[in-house]
């Protein structure tokens, strides 16, 4: 709704700064929703502004990260791989010699993990990047459970042992994403969320676990109803595994 509200009075604003900042929250907030193509379509608006990268550089990385996710969503992952060298050479030139350890870094290895997941790709170099960027973390926050990316580091984690056939190791991944963010985040109606909670049901349909399956099930269709395309993709593993 704010969104709606505060976007003709920023489209109208001469301030450079502030309008990115918009830019950067409403396409957030739009990917948290699962309304990818008005998230991508907002901030791709940052092309208007081409110094945009030299003159504010924190929150251009920050719409960049977004638009990476944005795109993977969408499956448009040659776009999102551009984007994401884009966004690697950037901040390798902000941060220079404190490149390696930097959040940042964690960020572009967690994304370099995604578009491998994203692609089907489950060779040891997906989850060297998911592991090393998992590490980067838990030395930012000098914990393991303390901030919502390390709960989507272990829900790519669980994918990407998933796509190796190693369900239980999955299992446990998924199971230490929901702890994080159960620990971090106060609203579950975001996207990641739904995306963990169809990850738990399904893979409970290949450990022929049915009561896990029905549990993330049952979790999805309250927190996101049955109309939502992942309770429909839920049912459908439940149908075809479990029978």
């Amino acid at each position: 709704k704010w969104i709606n509200e505060w976007q003709d009075i920023f489209e109208q604003s001469n301030s450079v700064v502030h309008t990115t900042l918009f830019v950067f929250a409403s396409g957030a907030v739009l990917h948290d929703q699962g309304k990818f193509e008005e998230a991508i379509v907002l901030l791709s608006k940052a092309k208007n502004y081409p110094h945009l990268s030299v003159d504010y550089p924190t929150p251009y990385h920050g719409i960049l990260r977004k638009m990476i996710e944005v795109l993977v969503k969408q499956h448009r992952l040659t776009e999102a791989q551009q984007t994401l060298r884009e966004y690697e050479d950037l901040l390798k030139g902000f941060y220079q010699d404190r490149y390696e350890k930097s959040f940042d870094s964690a960020n572009v290895l967690f994304f370099k993990g995604l578009i491998s997941i994203y692609t089907g790709k489950n060779d040891e170099a997906t989850l060297k990047h998911l592991s090393e960027g998992r590490q980067i973390y838990r030395d930012t926050f000098k914990a393991d459970k303390k901030h919502r990316q390390q709960g989507r580091i272990h829900l790519m984690l669980g994918k990407a042992y998933q796509l190796k056939k190693d369900f239980k190791a999955a299992l446990k991944e998924y199971l230490l994403s929901e702890e994080i963010y159960d620990l971090v985040m106060k609203e579950k109606q975001i996207d990641d969320i739904s995306e963990l909670y169809a990850a738990l049901a399904i893979v409970g349909t290949h450990l022929k676990d049915e009561g896990l399956a029905q549990k993330y099930l049952t979790a999805h269709i309250e927190t996101f109803g049955l109309d939502h395309p992942r309770t429909e993709q839920i049912l459908g593993y439940l149908d075809r595994e479990l029978d």
